[in-house]
């Protein structure tokens, strides 16, 4: 009986102990909690995270996580992180945080949600640059501040055409990070005169000086129809690192202005070509066009021939919209 009491009074000591050693446990894990921002903020540019922790003096680190993924980790009390919410999307957002004390224990905070708006590095501006031929040629700029490359672009020749169609295609550039010039081609849109075909390249020259001054040293060019001979034409350019042709005429006139082989093959930098099989806009056969400059150029080229007969900006409403703002898109972004 007493070797039974024994074992009885054994038991309910280890017992106590242990549930003792436990409460110990519980009632010493670090507890973490978000003080900033706060549950509901709207934060933008940098700002400081902080956190209140009991037992503080046990921690050994805190990791900070955005929508369940760890971008920082603190070390030193009191730990705070500076944090560039740009590098962030703008929207709606979970921050929480992890503290780790020197037992290894981990104590997860609750999540609070915030919303990240930052404003656009982008600004849009009304330009006018002055050709060769003294025109004075109406622009658009859309100016990325953290641009390190530029972009000119050229719009077609269809009556009725202007820079105004571009302008989708730019502001999509210009969020990508690049800086953008569209402008009207002379006797289009707001730019006076009268249109002058084989002179086309003498405006296109205009405007990349125009990024040249204002310091792209690399600029990449895009034309549709007779702004891309324009494109074309001024590939020769030093400060041309990249250029796409879409419906892309082999020749115009008056005065003429023919692309030949001789001018394209020593372009060493990217470029791709793009038409519609069966695009045979006013009886010209401009997927034989494109294949013809394509088979001119060096590498690194791409002609892309897209189904249908669509010609010019058509493509833009075509069922191929997606993939060739895509595809335009990651031709420009891989020139960085």
């Amino acid at each position: 009986m007493n070797r039974f009491l024994l074992a009885v009074f054994l038991s309910s000591v280890f017992f106590s102990v242990s549930c003792n050693k436990s409460s110990d446990i519980l009632s010493f894990s670090p507890q973490v909690f978000i003080t900033n921002p706060s549950e509901g903020d709207t934060i933008s540019d940098t700002i400081l995270i902080q956190v209140s922790i009991t037992h503080q003096s046990e921690i050994i680190k805190v990791d900070f996580y955005l929508d369940d993924n760890l971008f920082g980790t603190d070390e030193t009390e009191p730990f705070e992180m500076k944090w560039n919410t740009a590098d962030a999307t703008n929207g709606d957002h979970t921050l929480y945080c992890r503290a780790t004390d020197q037992r290894g224990i981990e104590t997860v905070s609750e999540s609070i949600g915030v919303t990240i708006k930052n404003t656009s590095p982008l600004s849009i501006e009304q330009i006018d640059l002055m050709n060769g031929d003294g025109y004075r040629l109406a622009g658009t700029l859309f100016y990325n501040e953290d641009a390190e490359i530029g972009i000119v672009m050229a719009h077609s020749g269809v009556p009725g055409q202007s820079q105004l169609g571009l302008h989708p295609l730019a502001s999509q550039l210009a969020d990508s990070g690049f800086t953008v010039l569209t402008f009207d081609l002379r006797g289009y849109g707001l730019t006076g005169g009268f249109p002058s075909y084989g002179r086309v390249h003498i405006d296109v020259w205009a405007a990349i000086n125009y990024l040249r001054d204002l310091g792209y040293i690399r600029i990449g060019t895009f034309g549709v129809g007779l702004g891309a001979i324009g494109i074309a034409m001024t590939g020769q350019h030093e400060n041309v690192v990249g250029l796409v042709l879409i419906s892309c005429p082999i020749s115009v006139s008056p005065p003429t202005l023919l692309i030949t082989e001789e001018y394209m093959a020593p372009l060493t930098y990217p470029k791709l070509v793009i038409a519609a099989e069966n695009d045979f806009a006013n009886g010209r056969p401009f997927a034989q066009y494109a294949t013809t400059i394509y088979n001119y150029c060096q590498e690194p080229r791409q002609l892309v021939l897209f189904s249908g007969s669509f010609h010019s900006m058509e493509l833009f409403e075509s069922e191929h919209e997606i993939e060739l703002n895509q595809m335009l898109i990651s031709f420009f972004e891989d020139l960085r």
